[in-house]
């Protein structure tokens, strides 16, 4: 009877409609993309280096080497300086070392790039690595009129080395933020 009375109909007690959730859909995620027109170049010829960002500052117990990258560097060629780059990069990829670059000619950057080789008492078109520890130390190369890579080699090895003096920040690495799309 029991059976028979489940499956019949009653009409007076219509079947419940089960209810099915509505979900909504997820805004799609925006990605930060690189603000700087030097990105597509780093691609190609460094890619073992990577674009500077507030991450790769707060990483603990690794010395971050910061490249600053121009247009026209009047120590080196437009491209020489990635290949630079990327030849550090690979040299030095088992040591505690984030190879980074930074654009420090950008319209919103310069003057804070510039500020900030002014408070560290660096040639503003002529320092072309920045090493940073812990966002409270830093070293810098300054290059001279023609850079080799082994000129460059020689100063990342004392610096890795421990024989690099180190002098505390004076203010903030600068950092382009990205656009989000």
């Amino acid at each position: 009877m029991f059976l028979w009375s489940q499956l019949t109909s009653d009409d007076a007690n219509p079947p419940q409609q089960q209810h099915q959730p509505t979900y909504k859909k997820a805004k799609p995620v925006k990605k930060p993309v690189s603000a700087s027109p030097f990105y597509s170049l780093a691609q190609v010829y460094a890619p073992h280096a990577v674009e500077l960002n507030e991450s790769i500052l707060q990483r603990k117990g690794r010395r971050t080497l910061i490249f600053c990258v121009r247009n026209a560097p009047e120590f080196c060629g437009p491209l020489e300086q990635w290949v630079l780059m990327e030849k550090i990069a690979i040299e030095f990829a088992n040591d505690p070392l984030n190879i980074t670059w930074c654009d420090v000619e950008s319209a919103n950057m310069k003057n804070q790039w510039h500020a900030f080789f002014d408070q560290q008492g660096q040639p503003q078109d002529r320092c072309f690595v920045v090493s940073v520890v812990n966002q409270s130390k830093c070293a810098t190369f300054t290059a001279n009129s023609s850079l080799s890579y082994n000129e460059l080699q020689s100063w990342v090895s004392k610096l890795v080395g421990g024989e690099i003096e180190q002098r505390y920040l004076a203010m903030d690495i600068p950092i382009l933020p990205p656009n989000y799309v």
